[in-house]
């Protein structure tokens, strides 16, 4: 960039300008009706609304978006007067507000998906698989009319948000699916300021004492946070994507957190799986990066399981040992770790995990038919290649 900049000296090396009028015209058109020409009845209210654009293809494409399911003139007509009465105002809180009215038009299931956004850090590129899941755990949309997969109803609304142009595809796999997304810069912030106005939200970039009254908490920083207070009741997830190596987990509290639904942790050090976390009954979606020789989870409290990832640091080579009672977890869908022994085949008298999704992990020694009947429902499945510890029998006793 430096480089660019001083070889084009006195000019811009890239100089970004609004587009033209037929430009801003064009991608309105492909964006609300598919094809770059406007049917009769809308094209009063799309020049209003095209001219009050003012040429940037963000607002363009997120206004457009959300008139592409709109099909009556009195709808056209109310979009075109909201976005014709933001004047006087400079371009940044121009882009803000119309950004806002097109949330507003949003069905609340929608806006409560596109909110979740908001955990993430700015810029960030966001695995679908784990968006996805996220959305579940937190139960952010409802199954309706005939029976679908979970995912598949969260896959649909995924692609809504992207039709409208409120979430970007980052990469795809070879065969077309999306694999990661994300969202502008701008959108990210009328996230955050819709989110905190409905205490969803709350973003800590420093050591802070977390308030009880909202719904989500996200970390942004390296040095945790202070749960002081005796509950946190309305709190269902709390997301640390940076390292806190340094940091004692312990120390966060979340024994507080008695209702949590999702507790995303990016890395850790720990020397035992912690007691307080086996006591998160309500917990549907754990993801942690662990650095510590942990060989042993006694994960059998944790009944409403539906995500579990458990990713050891790539410096201990070590299998971690899943309790029996794993066989009761029949909400369990995903299970994920570099290593996994399963310490019991199925008892008869236990269910398979009937819901059972994706494996990666599992021990060879675990390939036995009895296993394989217990987990039969997968769909993807991941062997690792380390081999079991001699101390694999060590909790067989537990539960």
């Amino acid at each position: 960039m430096e480089v660019a900049r001083y070889a084009s000296y006195p000019k811009n090396p890239f100089p970004m300008c609004p587009l033209e009028p037929k430009e801003s015209w064009d991608l309105f058109c492909q964006k609300a009706f598919g094809e770059k020409d406007c049917p009769t009845k809308f094209q009063t209210s799309a020049k209003v609304i095209v001219e009050n654009c003012k040429g940037l293809p963000l607002i363009l494409s997120v206004v457009a978006g959300t008139l592409s399911s709109k099909r009556t003139l009195d709808e056209w007509n109310q979009v075109a007067q909201g976005v014709s009465s933001l004047v006087n105002v400079d371009d940044y809180q121009h882009c803000s507000r119309v950004l806002a009215l097109s949330y507003n038009y949003l069905p609340s299931h929608l806006k409560a998906c596109f909110l979740y956004f908001g955990v993430f850090t700015k810029a960030s590129e966001i695995s679908v698989k784990k968006l996805i899941r996220l959305w579940i755990a937190e139960g952010l949309f409802e199954l309706r009319g005939r029976l679908r997969d979970l995912e598949e109803v969260a896959d649909s609304l995924l692609h809504d948000l992207i039709d409208k142009s409120l979430v970007m595809v980052s990469k795809r796999s070879l065969d077309g699916k999306i694999k990661t997304c994300k969202i502008h810069d701008l959108l990210h912030d009328l996230c955050l300021i819709e989110s905190e106005s409905e205490n969803l939200l709350y973003v800590s970039n420093s050591k802070t004492v977390v308030p009880q009254d909202h719904r989500w908490v996200s970390v942004h920083s390296d040095r945790g946070f202070i749960s002081p207070f005796g509950t946190y009741n309305k709190t269902r997830s709390v997301h640390l994507p940076y390292g806190i190596l340094e940091f004692n987990i312990l120390k966060l509290g979340l024994d507080h957190f008695k209702l949590l639904r999702v507790l995303n942790v990016a890395r850790v050090k720990l020397i035992s799986f912690p007691s307080e976390l086996s006591n998160l009954v309500a917990l549907r979606y754990f993801s942690m990066m662990v650095y510590g020789r942990i060989e042993y989870l006694p994960i059998y409290k944790l009944l409403n399981l539906q995500t579990f990832i458990f990713l050891l640091d790539s410096r201990y080579s070590i299998t971690v040992q899943l309790p029996n009672g794993i066989w009761k977890m029949s909400q369990l869908r995903h299970l994920h770790c570099r290593s996994i022994y399963f310490l019991s085949s199925p008892p008869n008298k236990y269910r398979v995990l009937e819901n059972l999704r994706s494996v990666s992990g599992l021990n060879p020694s675990c390939c036995t038919k009895e296993i394989f009947q217990g987990i039969k429902k997968v769909k993807q499945l991941g062997i690792s290649n380390l081999p079991c510890s001699n101390k694999q029998n060590k909790h067989s006793s537990k539960k």
